[in-house]
């Protein structure tokens, strides 16, 4: 249920990162896949909270955040 590499990956992009950059890079995601990443990385929500908050199938979450992750680093590499 948890990404810990990607935690990692997130705490060195909020190190160089402004959060205008951050906030930026999130808006180039679809509304579902930042949805997933704002309450995954940001507000520490476990999966079934997500789930429950959003509407989403559970099981569907963590594909939604390895594809928005897959996007953001592109655009972090490129900053």
């Amino acid at each position: 249920e948890n990404l810990p590499r990607y935690r990692k990956a997130v705490d060195r992009a909020r190190a160089w990162l402004d959060a205008g950059e951050i906030e930026n890079a999130l808006k180039t995601l679809t509304p579902r896949e930042q949805n997933a990443v704002r309450l995954f990385f940001l507000h520490d929500r476990k999966y079934r909270e997500i789930a429950a908050l959003t509407g989403m199938p559970q099981n569907s979450i963590g594909p939604t955040l390895a594809r928005a992750l897959v996007k953001l680093r592109k655009i972090i590499e490129n900053v």
